[in-house]
């Protein structure tokens, strides 16, 4: 299996002489879109879109993601595209048209869930956006901290604990991330809430939960621990961890390690996603 951080640096290097003007539209579904979303983090002018197209385009640049290349809301943004735009998949629909319009395509290389291509096309957007100023050094999480997150995921599964994510506001897609995960490789239901609006309603039902709970309140990449706090005091005895680094990769990196231990827990194959695949027909 490839390492996030090879798989980042494969991404980087597949798109060495492409540059994209902004502002810039990212769109995409699912394990697709994710890594857009997270980028888009660090860049004002970079927006991520998960959903259908609207009446009108934005202005700017689209960049289309989609991994099998057949993603139907995805696709609705086809007729939009125009000199200068970009697609990045590894087949199908998208990249026939892509060939056949002379729209710019940035194939996937990764085999295997889109949830797993997040680091490879964090690693292309990561070139097109940077300037040279990459997001991410290659750091992994310690061995200690990887076995403190596996151990709790461990824990939780057997007491059955309901997981709920707490984000922050700006940094959504993290905290959408490690739910994802959750949902998609420990196949169990996992909540979100976004601080600090989270505190003023979600709190209440999360310390209240007839159900057991386990909370994971995600560190603020940006600054302060005052919202933490308060969530702290707020859940009184429900189980509360955060993880101990603010690298947005490492926390990526545990938010994976996480799912796939309770999975592990559960007795689950953490692969097939046999109900999305239902869905979408």
């Amino acid at each position: 299996m490839t390492l996030p951080k090879d798989a980042f640096g494969q991404g980087q290097e597949s798109v060495r002489n492409l540059s994209l003007q902004r502002p810039l539209t990212i769109v995409g579904m699912g394990g697709s879109g994710i890594g857009g979303a997270l980028i888009a983090m660090g860049h004002p002018d970079v927006h991520a879109i998960n959903g259908w197209a609207p009446p009108t385009r934005p202005s700017g640049t689209l960049l289309l993601v989609s991994y099998s290349g057949d993603t139907v809301e995805t696709l609705s943004w086809l007729p939009m595209l125009q000199e200068g735009d970009c697609i990045i998949s590894s087949g199908g629909t998208m990249t026939r048209y892509a060939k056949e319009e002379r729209i710019s395509l940035i194939p996937v290389l990764h085999s295997g869930p889109p949830r797993r291509t997040l680091y490879e096309v964090a690693g292309i957007l990561d070139a097109l956006l940077s300037g040279g100023d990459s997001v991410w050094d290659g750091s992994a999480p310690s061995e200690e901290l990887l076995s403190a997150t596996t151990s709790l995921a461990h824990s939780w599964q057997e007491e059955r604990r309901f997981p709920w994510v707490f984000g922050h506001q700006g940094e959504e897609a993290l905290a959408h991330r490690w739910a994802g995960m959750l949902h998609e490789d420990a196949k169990v239901p996992a909540g979100v809430g976004i601080l600090p609006e989270a505190l003023h309603n979600q709190l209440e039902g999360v310390a209240g939960s007839p159900h057991p709970m386990g909370v994971i309140a995600l560190p603020r990449l940006s600054h302060g621990e005052a919202t933490l706090s308060n969530l702290r005091r707020g859940l009184g005895e429900t189980p509360c961890w955060t993880p101990s680094t603010t690298s947005l990769f490492e926390l990526l990196q545990l938010g994976d390690a996480f799912a796939l231990a309770w999975a592990e827990g559960r007795g689950v194959d953490p692969h097939p996603v046999p109900a999305i695949t239902a869905a979408k027909g």
